[in-house]
């Protein structure tokens, strides 16, 4: 080739007879044209085949990290919940946590009400004021968990 790192051949073949020339220049153009096709589609499969290999090698290890990831995971006390993108990791003891928490929280409110109820009540009596409307309100409470109880349901 005359600019080096190219494909590009000269062919030049001199003949008195110009339809030689032409024949043999075209038959080792073809020639050559055959030899570069075959040398690509060898490189192309050799090419191929190592691409295939190495993926084949690649998802290997990926099936061997994922496996160590969820046995990591169970050891740790993580779940995966929800599903396809919206997954979310969850630790376990992080969520019994925050269950325990929202029990906590509605017991303290509930603790807070039957104190200050207790309290109204303690002080309507102290004074003689009336305690009616405190009986009705304990009435409705009672008569509710009375009822349901009686259902099975309390």
């Amino acid at each position: 080739s005359a600019a080096r790192l190219t494909n590009v051949i000269t062919l030049n073949y001199r003949c008195p007879d110009p339809e030689t020339s032409a024949y043999v220049v075209g038959s080792v153009l073809d020639s050559y044209l055959k030899f570069m096709q075959a040398t690509h589609q060898n490189s192309s499969r050799e090419t191929l085949g190592v691409l295939t290999k190495e993926k084949l090698e690649l998802e290997s290890q990926l099936d061997a990290r994922e496996r160590q990831l969820n046995g990591l995971k169970s050891q740790v006390g993580i779940l995966l919940t929800g599903s396809g993108v919206d997954r979310e990791n969850t630790h376990v003891l992080a969520e019994r946590t925050r269950k325990l928490n929202l029990s906590l929280t509605e017991a303290v409110e509930k603790t807070a009400d039957a104190r200050a109820f207790y309290e109204a009540v303690t002080y309507a009596v102290r004074t003689g004021g009336d305690i009616q409307p405190f009986v009705m309100q304990a009435a409705d409470v009672v008569g509710r968990e009375v009822f349901l109880k009686e259902l099975g349901l309390g």
